[in-house]
């Protein structure tokens, strides 16, 4: 996905898996469910 839609999304790419579950315990804490998703064109975004 270009930059400009995951800006316009408020999305936060990253580069791999351990850079986003560092991001992830970083911020959250280390009692979060995280489910990766391989790719990301084939999930429906949906509101909260």
């Amino acid at each position: 996905m270009p930059e400009f839609y995951l800006k316009k999304l408020d999305l936060i790419p990253f580069d791999g898996v351990k850079e986003t579950l560092d991001h992830v315990l970083k911020v959250q804490g280390g009692r979060q469910k995280v489910s990766i998703i391989p790719d990301g064109s084939r999930i429906l975004l949906e509101p909260n």
